[in-house]
This record gives structure tokens, C-alpha cells and sequence, in this order.
């Protein structure tokens, strides 16, 4: 909740020490341009990998994995290997596509804002980073135990 609340705090233009450094209506502007285009740019990637995930519960897909009445299994699995490989080679290409994509907003974020400005919010991301990652891992722990 503190790593949110300063993330609020330095949206709004309040330093840590509650000096405001306000965003110009420049900076604004440029920021909710580029959160409009970053939210279409998420909205193609988010349909292609609906997309995938119902082919890969298709029919034709799923009928080369359940033919098995008398085959061998092995040859089975096999049949089913070159289809899913297809699909996670798309997956994997999408993943990569996301990753490009936040970095490109985070470059242009950076050109938005003032040097002063780019160095908490860069602080303020990397905290959060670290913040989600020790929930996860306190999660995963939870849950192993």
C-alpha cells in the first residue's frame, strides 16, 4: 500500500519530502496520448492471444489428440506435438510483442518526463517490482506449505 500511495502521490506531482512537482499540461497531454495508445497497441495483443487460446481448444485440434481407440499412444502425442508446437511458437512471438511494448511506453514515459521526474519514477517502478515479486514468492510459499 506505500509503494501505491507513492506512486499516487508522484502522479499527482507530490515529491517524497511534499514538495509538488507538477506536471506540465504538456506532459499531460502526453502521457494520456500515450496511455490511449498503449491501451489500443494492448487491445490487438490481448485479441490475438484470445485468438490462439481458442484454436488451440479447436476442434480439428483436439480430435488429432483424441483419435486413440486401438493406435499406440506414443504416436498419438506425436500427432499432437506439431500442432502445439505451432501455437506455443505464436504464444511465445505475442509474449515477446508485450514485452516490447511495455518497454517502448517505458522509453517514451521517460521523454515525457523531466530528468528529476524520470529518476522517481523509475524508483517508484522498480519498487513496485520488487514489492510484487515478494508477495509472490510470500504466495507461492503460502501455498507450498
Amino acid at each position: 500500500m506505500e509503494i501505491e500511495s507513492h506512486i499516487t502521490q508522484f502522479l499527482k506531482g507530490i515529491t517524497r519530502n511534499g514538495e509538488i512537482r507538477e506536471f506540465t499540461a504538456k506532459q499531460m497531454n502526453m502521457v494520456d496520448e500515450l496511455q490511449n495508445k498503449t491501451i489500443r497497441e494492448e487491445g490487438k495483443l490481448s485479441s490475438r492471444l484470445a485468438s490462439l487460446q481458442e484454436e488451440i481448444v479447436d476442434q480439428p485440434l483436439i480430435s488429432k489428440t483424441k483419435k486413440k481407440k486401438d493406435g499406440d499412444d506414443d504416436v498419438e502425442c506425436e500427432n499432437a506435438d506439431e500442432p502445439l508446437d505451432k501455437h506455443s511458437k505464436y504464444m511465445a512471438a505475442i509474449m515477446e510483442e508485450a514485452d516490447e511494448l511495455r518497454m517502448k511506453t517505458l522509453k517514451e514515459i521517460v521523454v515525457i518526463l523531466e530528468p528529476a521526474q524520470a529518476v522517481e519514477y523509475l524508483a517508484a517502478a522498480k519498487k513496485i517490482r520488487l514489492c510484487i515479486q515478494q508477495w509472490g514468492k510470500k504466495r507461492d510459499h503460502d501455498h507450498t506449505n
